[in-house]
């Protein structure tokens, strides 16, 4: 996967490849800098796994991952969205595809 990026209102997302199928996603929003890891998935790598760190604070989840799912989506890549509470795995969002 190629560098790729997306600028929404106030708001963008990059996602960069690292290893493979290993990427980096970076969500910034007014200065504010979230970096995600991601992995591609699917059969041809057609979507991405990304989990929220957990030092992201509670009230900027949902608009967090609602400008993912509009990045992703207009980028034409399918997704999974999740958070790690305590010991369990969380999944705050999924296109259709995943």
């Amino acid at each position: 996967m190629l560098k790729r990026e997306y600028h929404g209102n106030d708001f963008s997302v990059q996602i960069e490849p690292v290893f493979r199928e290993v990427v980096s996603v970076t969500h910034v929003r007014g200065g504010q800098r979230v970096k995600l890891d991601g992995e591609l998935i699917g059969t041809k790598w057609e979507g991405i796994d990304v989990e929220l760190p957990p030092n992201v604070d509670e009230a900027q989840v949902t608009r967090i991952v609602r400008e993912l799912e509009e990045a992703f989506a207009a980028l034409g890549v399918g997704y999974v969205i999740t958070r790690r509470v305590g010991h369990r795995i969380e999944t705050l969002a999924k296109s259709k595809e995943f």
